[in-house]
């Protein structure tokens, strides 16, 4: 928290003395303790007041800094614990005093009565704390007695009031006051409404001390006030003192500025401010010549003027000049100089005031302008002045750059020459705002227009310009160029635009994939059944068409869900090294012979990197794409392919969640009509088309979403309305080398080994087995998992082969397989599944299972599989 000023710092210097004096850097460590580098005590810093900063030891001296009640609170209770006890405490207060206000502007104390610095009570307290209000209610020529009240919302402790007796105590030694005592009579923390203190002490008369008082009040307020009264008053006051000596050092000794006293240059007589002034001990300069402490620059002129003074001369007399402290560190001086008659004879006396502050402000201001043109040309901001009716009149280099004008263009050029008209209103509003209020006026962003057209988009502070006589001149302001995070901003825009499409793609494709897995089941059961029915069908039965008919809608079905598997996280059937080159240029030649009036062409990397890739869905992807520009082009156009091999860091794909690495570039770019930015931010959406009823179901550029998504990759798209349209993609590199496409076997392969197929769904065993047994196998049926163990514990010997479902309830596929790799290790396992070979499926091939089945499968892909595993050695 902020720490409000409650109590001035000068409060506590005496006492970080006193406890440094009797207690050393412990104590002062004790004390501290909690308190420095508390993010709870925060004060402004005295350089920077907008920076705050958790308060320091060292502010507690510096009188620039005032703490929060709060803190005072604390450190006065880590005071007592240091000094033990509450007499010990207010011990220390006294100490703390007489330590404090001796060596500071208040000495003048010690030679007025007790009973009138009571009276100041009041004002010596505002000066150091503001956290209560002191009356003096009684007060006699003895005794005092205050009332301290304090403020609402604070509460002292004994701690405070102890120190506070302390304090007051040694206020009144100072004065001279013997036998004092305070006391406490009522306290706020036992209850009563405000704290009472009464002082009592004994004083002897002194009537030259009450005397000399009363003279010293005249003079030190003359000579602090105005210096110069005290000027025409010295000799008057000379003459008054040169009877008694010991008066007259007592006044000079103690004077606030430096005195001198010379016989013909020789110094007979030196204060204690110009000894300490100049760094030299009275003894190193009486004796010597004045001008001996003067810089040898000025050394001729102030002697010629002290010695021509000296002789009767009528010379100016007061005047400036350097002198040279003891260590050689320079000094400015202004001297006031008289003749004064001292011990009988006539001298030179002299007045010094340091004006060392004031020349080190002079030569700062002299410098000031160059500074601020240093410090303008500096900085990377844009800094500029315009008068009332929008005119250029002041501004730094990088206001140029920003505006790409010389100074010698922009100087008298109207502002309105760099901004549109809607910029012009926006800031003709701001600025008549500023005009109206007198206030800085809120950031505002603008677009600018350079010299050469181009756009520049700034944020902008402004200010009004007010001459001597508060009269409005113009405008000030600041111009930051903040065009490359405008572009920044909007290009991660359109990256979370693309970010967001890809979870929501993910959701979706968990649907999908569920509806998929459901379907294919289905799908099996036709597929099953059409296929045992043509086992006993030949080309010439009534039924062989419809059943071959039935066989090609559950392909066509199977397809569909091919496109919903497209979503899902894993949804690859066969993956395997590829060469993109050859698969674009073989889909090329097929859609270029159906499509005559789409020219295709292309450019390809030489040595393209490979990609591991299920082949029939990547030709998918290119046959949407295809398909999707050829709409766009209903009069004909051009279809342009490019690969290349691209590695990418990770500042850009992190943008698309992927890794950094080697990557294969697949675009795809037509002429067509092009799409707006609201149909791209949909067109990858399931479902959405721009098309009319019945001519598309929305899932080919979602499937291709999709595939690339499951194949590690990302897509992005660009358009124009008009101009036509740009696919991007790209695809991770595999290390794998290309292997050369096997041929498959047609004819369907019987066998007579033993299966025990196992599966959840009552319509796929139903089918299942009655395929197998068609093929020439004995089957064994399971409904779960644990029925499976249970049958192949019981038949081990018998059954060379098991065909697992992998989604099963209570025990799914995956762990029925490492069950029966626990049982038998070399068990031959079929893995069958409505999901794709990718996600869980990859995970139990890559345990050791044998292969994979997608439903819906026909006999003949059935037969296949399984001959392939059975007669591996």
């Amino acid at each position: 928290m902020l720490m409000n000023k409650d109590v001035s710092c000068a409060n506590f210097i005496g006492l970080l003395g006193y406890l440094q004096e009797h207690y050393g850097d412990d104590g002062i460590r004790q004390v501290f303790s909690g308190l420095v580098n508390n993010k709870r005590y925060l004060v402004a810093d005295n350089k920077n007041p907008s920076r705050l900063i958790p308060i320091q030891k060292h502010h507690l001296t510096d009188s620039a800094y005032w703490v929060s009640y709060g803190f005072s609170v604390v450190l006065f209770a880590n005071v007592r614990s240091v000094v033990g006890g509450s007499s010990s405490l207010i011990k220390a207060g006294e100490k703390a005093a007489v330590g404090h206000f001796t060596k500071s502007s208040f000495f003048v104390s010690r030679i007025f009565s007790t009973k009138y610095v009571c009276k100041q009570a009041a004002k010596l307290n505002a000066r150091f704390n503001r956290t209560k209000e002191v009356k003096l209610s009684e007060l006699t020529d003895n005794s005092s007695t205050f009332e301290l009240r304090y403020r609402p919302n604070f509460r002292p402790t004994k701690d405070i009031c102890n120190w506070n007796l302390g304090i007051y105590t040694g206020i009144a030694k100072i004065t001279g006051a013997a036998d004092v005592k305070c006391e406490e009579t009522k306290c706020i923390v036992d209850g009563d409404e405000y704290c009472v203190f009464q002082m009592t002490w004994k004083k002897k008369p002194n009537l030259f001390k009450r005397m000399l008082r009363w003279v010293l009040k005249i003079i030190s307020k003359d000579l602090v006030v105005d210096y110069e009264v005290a000027v025409q008053d010295r000799d008057q006051l000379i003459g008054n003192l040169i009877q008694s000596e010991e008066r007259y050092r007592a006044l000079t000794d103690q004077s606030l500025t430096g005195i001198f006293i010379h016989h013909d240059g020789v110094i007979a007589y030196v204060n204690d401010c110009l000894s300490t002034l100049l760094n030299y001990s009275k003894k190193e300069m009486i004796g010597k010549k004045f001008w001996d402490f003067v810089h040898p620059e000025d050394r001729k002129m102030v002697e010629e003027r002290e010695m021509a003074r000296a002789s009767g001369v009528n010379h100016a007399t007061n005047y400036e000049f350097r002198a040279l402290q003891k260590n050689g560190e320079l000094l400015w001086l202004e001297t006031f100089a008289t003749i004064i008659n001292y011990n009988g004879q006539k001298a030179c006396m002299g007045n010094v005031i340091n004006l060392t502050s004031k020349k080190l402000a002079e030569e700062a201001l002299g410098e000031s302008e160059d500074k601020y043109r240093t410090v303008l040309e500096s900085i990377e901001d844009g800094y500029f002045e315009v008068d009332m009716n929008g005119y250029f009149t002041f501004f730094n280099s990088s206001m140029c750059n920003i505006l790409g004008y010389s100074k010698y263009e922009l100087i008298g050029m109207q502002h309105r020459q760099v901004m549109d008209a809607g910029t012009a209103e926006k800031i003709y509003q701001a600025l008549k705002e500023i005009y109206q209020s007198g206030k800085t006026t809120k950031t505002i962003n603008l677009e600018l227009i350079r010299k050469d057209d181009s756009k520049v988009f700034v944020e902008s502070l402004a200010s009004l310009i007010r001459d001597s006589n508060n009269q409005a001149i113009g405008f000030r302001g600041i111009a930051r160029d903040v065009t490359e995070r405008k572009l920044a901003e909007k290009l991660r825009k359109e990256l979370e635009t693309q970010l967001l499409q890809a979870h929501k793609m993910k959701s979706v494709g968990t649907l999908a994939g569920g509806i998929a897995h459901d379907f294919n089941n289905l799908l099996m059961g036709i597929q099953g059944h059409a296929s045992l029915m043509l086992m006993d069908k030949d080309s010439t039965s009534p039924d062989f068409e419809n059943l071959k008919g039935i066989e090609e809608y559950v392909q066509n079905a199977a397809a569909l869900t091919k496109q919903l598997l497209g979503f899902v996280r894993g949804g690859k059937y066969e993956v395997k090294p590829t060469d993109l080159n050859d698969l674009v240029k073989r889909q090329n030649r097929m859609f270029g012979r159906t499509r005559k009036e789409i020219t295709i062409s292309g450019k390809y990397e030489q040595n393209l990197w490979a990609i591991e890739v299920d082949q029939r869905q990547i030709e998918q992807v290119l046959l949407n794409l295809y398909v999707n520009a050829w709409q766009s082009m209903p009069g004909g156009g051009n279809i342009y392919i490019q690969t290349e091999n691209v590695s990418l860091d990770e500042h850009y794909t992190k943008l698309f969640e992927m890794k950094p690495g080697k990557y294969v570039k697949l675009s795809v770019t037509d002429n067509g009509v092009g799409m707006d930015k609201a149909t791209q931010q949909r067109i990858f959406d399931p479902f959405y088309t721009t098309k009319t009823m019945g001519r598309g179901t929305g899932l080919g550029l979602a499937s291709v979403y999709g595939i690339v998504k499951n194949h590690g990759g990302f897509i992005n798209v660009y358009s124009e309305k008009g101009r036509g349209t740009t696919f991007t993609i790209h695809l991770p590199v595999t290390e794998k080398e290309i292997i050369a496409k096997k041929e498959i076997e047609k004819d369907i392969l019987k066998g007579s080994e033993t299966v025990l197929l196992v599966d959840d769904e009552e319509m796929i065993i139903d089918v299942g087995k009655r395929l197998l047994e068609k093929l020439g196998y004995k089957v064994l049926i399971a409904g779960s998992g644990n029925e499976a163990l249970e049958i192949y514990n019981k038949n081990r010997d018998k059954i060379d082969m098991v065909i697992l479902d992998m989604i099963m309830p209570k025990m799914d596929g995956g762990e029925t397989y490492d069950m029966l790799k626990k049982i038998n290790p070399k068990i031959k396992v079929l893995l069958s599944s409505g999901y794709s070979i990718n996600g869980q499926a990859t995970e139990i091939l890559a345990r050791g299972c044998d292969g994979f089945i997608q439903k819906p499968f026909n006999i003949r892909e059935l037969s296949e599989k399984l001959r392939e595993i059975l007669d591996k050695e």
